[in-house]
Formats: C-alpha cells, sequence, structure tokens
C-alpha cells in the first residue's frame, strides 16, 4: 500500500499560500467588496446600464411564459401557514381556515387561492400543520395591499388556530418604513 503526499504545486494551493500570507489585504478587499455590494444594494453606485431583467434566461423564458398563460399568476406569492391544536379537520378550525382562504381568494390582488382540504401534499400526516400558496396578480402590489391581507389572516387567529401570512411581500409588508414614527418606537422598546 503506498500513501500519496498531498500536491503542494497545484493552482489551488498556491492561491492559499497567497492568500496565508497576505492575509490582512484579503480581509480587506473581502470587506470592501461587501461594502460594495451592500452600497449598490442600496441604490449608491449602481451602474445604469446594468440589466438585471434576466434577458434570454430559462427564467426568463419561464417567466415570458407565465405572463402570457397565467396572468392571474404574474407576482410574487405568499404562504398561508395553518396550525391547528384540535387539527384542521375540527369543524370550528375548518369554518375558520375556510372562511380565510375564501377571503384571501376574494382578494383583488391575488389570484386562486389552493385550499389545504382539497390538496393532501399541503397538509401534515397529523392533520394538524397546513399550508397554502396564495399568488399576487402582479408584480408591483402595494405594500398597504398586502398588510391588508397579513392583518386579516391575523385577526382570524384564536381559539387553538394559528394563522400566519409569509413570503417576502408579507415581511416587507409588515416592516414599518425606516425612520417612520413606529420604527423609532418599536427599536425604544427593544
Amino acid at each position: 500500500m503506498t500513501t500519496e503526499t498531498p500536491r503542494t504545486d497545484g493552482a489551488l494551493a498556491r492561491l492559499a499560500r497567497f492568500c496565508y500570507r497576505r492575509r490582512r489585504l484579503v480581509l480587506l478587499a473581502w470587506i470592501a467588496g461587501v461594502v460594495a455590494v451592500a452600497l449598490v444594494g442600496f441604490g449608491y453606485g449602481a451602474a445604469p446600464d446594468n440589466d438585471f431583467t434576466g434577458g434570454d434566461s430559462d427564467s426568463a423564458r419561464a417567466q415570458g411564459l407565465i405572463e402570457q398563460h397565467f396572468p392571474e399568476q404574474q407576482g410574487d406569492t405568499l404562504t398561508l401557514a395553518i396550525k391547528a391544536e384540535k387539527g384542521i379537520d375540527d369543524p370550528a378550525a375548518r369554518r375558520k381556515i375556510e372562511k380565510v382562504i375564501a377571503e384571501l381568494d376574494a382578494a383583488p390582488i391575488t389570484g386562486p387561492v389552493s385550499s389545504p382540504y382539497q390538496d393532501r401534499t399541503l397538509v401534515t400526516k397529523d392533520r394538524r400543520i397546513a399550508r397554502t400558496t396564495i399568488p399576487l396578480t402582479d408584480k408591483d402590489v402595494e405594500k398597504t395591499e398586502v398588510k391588508a391581507l397579513v392583518d386579516t389572516v391575523k385577526d382570524a387567529s384564536s381559539d387553538g388556530v394559528t394563522l400566519g401570512l409569509g413570503g417576502d411581500k408579507a415581511e416587507k409588508a409588515e416592516t414599518p418604513k425606516q425612520g417612520s414614527a413606529e420604527s423609532v418606537a418599536s427599536w425604544r422598546q427593544r
């Protein structure tokens, strides 16, 4: 049995030695890169000719097909999370859950909402936890419109049934604007 000695002349080994010997420089370069990405993310320093639309990528073509053939699902999605202590089939829990799903389905900014009562894959085996996806009909849904949905779901939680709305748009709808009186008050309470 022969044992191999690790190769020390490869490109990766040379890069590792370079980074180790100049670790302070590498750390500063890494920090500068993180700061640059953060500034671009906040709208500072972004080049005006950058195009992040996806161009001719597979995902851009897929999004085009969705927009063309399923216009009711052009926006982002929200996820309704459901927890029922007695199970979602308990009559009181079921009435509450179906009422919320009907309200979400009837909202002008949502597409068709699937019921966990119709799709078994949306429910855990013990039937106490369920979820469903709520498609938004527009990419640029107003924060206040999504906040109304979040409030509807929150208000329905009681009597052993906990409902929550998740997703990027729901999180943004619940987050007060930076610098607003609500934001300042929440920071003071911490």
